[in-house]
Order: C-alpha cells, then sequence, then structure tokens
C-alpha cells in the first residue's frame, strides 16, 4: 500500500477494527485475558511486590500508543483463575509496577539529560579547541583542511545529539511518564466463572 494522504485518511480510526472505542466518553476499551495472574508477574523477580513480566509491561506501553491521541484507556484484565488474589490485590500491585515503570522512565531521562550535558560540554571544549587552533595553525595545507574539517563535523554533531536529547527525547519520555496512569480511564481485574 502506497502512503498517501488518502491512504493515511483511510487508516485514520484504524484501532476501531481491534478495539471497542466510545467517541462520547473518548475512550478505547482494551480486554486481556489470561488463565492467571502468574502469566503476568516475573517468577525470576522475588520481589516484595510481584513484577509484571516484560512482555506485560511492554504489551502497557505499547498502549498508549495503540489509543488515539485524546482517548483513554478502559483496561479490563480478566484471568481463568485469580489464584486467590482480590481485586484490589491486584489493583495495588498493577498501581505499585506503573510507578515503578514511571519512576524508572524519570530516571532515564535524568541519566540522558546528564549525557546530553557532557556533549554540549564536549562541543564547547572543541568549539574553543578549533577556534584556538585557527589562530595558532595559519596553513593551507591538505592535513589543516582535514583537522579543521574533522573537528568542524565533530562538534557539530556533539552539539546536535545534545540538542535531540534535551528538547525531543527528554521531553517525550517525561510526558509518557507522566501519564502512566492518567491514560487510563479505568481499570477492572475480573475472574471469569
Amino acid at each position: 500500500m502506497r502512503i498517501s494522504r488518502e491512504n493515511i485518511r483511510k487508516l485514520e480510526g484504524a484501532e476501531q477494527h481491534f478495539f471497542d472505542v466510545d467517541e462520547k466518553t473518548k475512550e478505547v476499551k482494551i480486554p486481556l485475558h489470561f488463565a492467571s495472574p502468574d502469566e503476568i508477574f516475573d517468577p525470576n523477580c522475588p520481589s516484595k511486590v510481584p513484577m509484571f513480566t516484560d512482555d506485560f509491561s511492554d504489551w502497557v506501553r505499547d498502549a498508549f500508543d495503540l489509543v488515539p491521541k485524546g482517548y483513554r484507556i478502559d483496561l479490563t484484565i480478566s484471568f481463568d483463575d485469580a489464584k486467590g488474589y482480590t481485586e484490589e490485590e491486584l489493583m495495588s500491585v498493577f498501581r505499585s509496577n506503573m510507578l515503578l515503570n514511571a519512576q524508572t522512565s524519570l530516571q532515564r531521562i535524568h541519566i540522558r539529560k546528564r549525557v546530553a550535558y557532557g556533549l554540549v560540554c564536549a562541543g564547547l571544549l572543541s568549539f574553543i579547541a578549533m577556534m584556538l587552533i585557527s589562530r595558532l595553525w595559519h596553513s593551507d595545507s591538505f592535513w589543516h583542511e582535514m583537522f579543521f574539517y574533522a573537528l568542524d563535523i565533530a562538534t557539530t554533531v556533539l552539539f546536535w545529539e545534545a540538542v535531540g536529547i534535551l528538547l525531543v527525547e527528554s521531553r517525550e519520555h517525561k510526558i509518557v511518564a507522566q501519564s502512566y496512569m492518567e491514560k487510563f480511564s479505568s481499570i477492572r481485574f475480573e475472574t471469569k466463572k
């Protein structure tokens, strides 16, 4: 399929083929079904509160992309057997995992910002070195041109990467971290009879 404006208009609303979309309440109803909570909890991580498997955590993060902008998620997770967990316990585990995911995302943002500030410093040093050396090294040789060409590219790339991290990547991750719980209009846990 060729990507054109007409095809993009056809793709808008594609999520309605997969999920129930309530236009009045601006909610997308997403049902998930598992045999038991053991399928969504990581058996290799013996923590105080059960942690979600990477697959389930990834799915929850990806759900934000599946849902159209301005819509919220009405999530229903059903189990054949709840293995003794109550709905309140499962909700508490879900919230704890969402908070942990948000905290982890914010920590990644801080680490990436530190990397960006380091890139800015390296870019400034590279720029200053380029200016100083240009005043001291007066030559029209091939090596002179190659040296300054390489230094110019390095300086540009350092600043470019820093700006990408600070202006684009950090903002995007922060929005996702803040919307972890806000994106859900409701979350229900059910046991199939």
